[in-house]
Parts: C-alpha cells; structure tokens; sequence
C-alpha cells in the first residue's frame, strides 16, 4: 500500500480492494462482498447525474446492506 499512496487512479484501488476483501472485513461484522461499482440512484430522466457507490456489503447476519 505504501508504495501505492500517491496513485490516484480509481481503477486500480477498485481493483485492489475487490482482489484483497479482507482489508475491508476489519469491521467487527461479518460482511459480504454483493457488487462493486452499484449504481445507487439519483439519475435524471435526461440520463445525466447518476450516482455509483465503490462496493456494495452485506451484512452476512441481518442480510442489510
């Protein structure tokens, strides 16, 4: 990770992060990867500003997300 700080491209931590979870399941919940890059609504009917969210989890126990 360090020799990663200054990337800025969102591609790459998207990558990163979906091929090494485990960093993500620090939480002290059980969690479960559903989908990276989930559209998340707020898009217009003229197709112009949608909203996406990095991942999407899922409490493995409550089944929220």
């Amino acid at each position: 990770m360090d020799d990663h700080e200054d990337n800025d491209d969102e591609a790459y931590w998207q990558r990163t992060l979906r091929t090494h979870g485990w960093v993500i399941s620090v939480y002290a919940v059980p969690i479960m990867l559903i989908q990276s890059q989930v559209y998340v609504g707020g898009k217009l009917v003229t197709n112009n500003m949608g909203n996406t969210a990095d991942f999407l989890y899922e409490n493995e126990i409550s089944g929220n997300v």
